[in-house]
C-alpha cells in the first residue's frame, strides 16, 4: 500500500518521503519540513495516534491526514481531537485521496492565518483562540468548527456542510452531534456582557455574526 501511494503521489507531482514505523515517522515529522503527513493508525512500535499526540505536544503543526481501516466514530473523533486535519477510511479510491491532499494543501497555501470577529480571534498557525484578553481552550474538533464558521461570517452554514467539513461524513451520522459541538463552542466563546456571536439560523444552520445587531 505504501509503495502504491508513493507512486501515485509522485506521479501527481509531489515529493514523497516514506517510513514504516511510528517512531521513525515521528522523527521525520519533527525534523522535516513537510506540507502534509499521511499517517496510518496501525503503525508498528508507535501507532499513528501516539505519533500525532507527541508531535503536537512538541508544537509541530504539520497537517495530518489519517488513512486507516479503523473507521469507527470513536476512532475518527479521537484522531481529530488529537489534532488531525482529515480522516480517510479504507477501502478508498485513490482519486478521493488525491482530492483531499489537494484540498488540504490549498487550505495551507491560501487560507488566512488569523480570523477575527469583534474581540474573538483565531490563529490558525498557533491554533490559539482568544476572546478579548482571555485564552479559550478548544478541542481539535471545536477549533475546526469555529474556523469554518469564522471563514463564513454572516453566512449560515448548514448541518450537512458542517458534518462534511468537520467530520467528513455528511451521511450516516446523527446530526445532533453538530448541535452538541455548537453548544460546546457557545459555552466557551460567548460572554455574558456582550452580544451573542454564534447564531442559530432556523432551517439554514449556524453562523458567526459580528454585527452590532447580534442577539444578546
Amino acid at each position: 500500500m505504501s509503495n502504491v501511494l508513493r507512486q501515485v503521489l509522485e506521479e501527481s507531482g509531489y515529493s514523497v518521503v516514506t517510513t514504516f514505523r511510528g517512531d521513525e515517522g515521528l522523527v521525520k515529522v519533527l525534523h522535516g519540513d513537510f506540507d502534509l503527513a499521511i499517517l496510518d493508525v496501525m503503525l508498528p512500535v508507535m501507532d499513528g495516534f501516539e505519533l500525532l499526540k507527541k508531535a503536537r505536544a512538541e508544537g509541530n503543526e504539520t497537517p495530518v491526514l489519517f488513512l486507516t481501516a479503523r473507521d469507527r466514530v470513536q476512532d475518527r473523533v479521537e484522531g481529530l481531537d488529537l489534532g488531525a486535519d482529515d480522516y480517510l477510511a479504507k477501502p478508498f479510491q485513490l482519486a478521493e485521496l488525491l482530492a483531499r491532499v489537494r484540498a488540504r494543501l490549498r487550505r495551507g497555501a491560501d487560507a488566512s492565518m488569523v480570523l477575527e470577529c469583534g474581540d474573538l480571534r483565531l490563529d490558525v498557525r498557533s491554533r490559539e483562540v482568544t476572546r478579548g484578553k482571555k485564552l479559550v481552550y478548544l478541542s481539535a474538533t471545536e477549533f475546526t468548527l469555529l474556523e469554518l464558521l469564522l471563514r463564513r461570517i454572516d453566512e449560515p452554514v448548514s448541518k450537512q456542510e458542517i458534518l462534511q467539513t468537520v467530520w467528513h461524513d455528511p451521511t450516516g451520522r446523527d446530526d445532533n452531534v453538530v448541535e452538541v459541538y455548537v453548544n460546546y463552542l457557545r459555552n466557551k466563546i460567548e460572554r455574558t456582557d456582550a452580544p451573542r456571536l454564534l447564531q442559530t439560523v432556523r432551517g439554514k444552520g449556524y453562523m458567526i455574526t459580528c454585527s452590532e445587531s447580534a442577539i444578546a
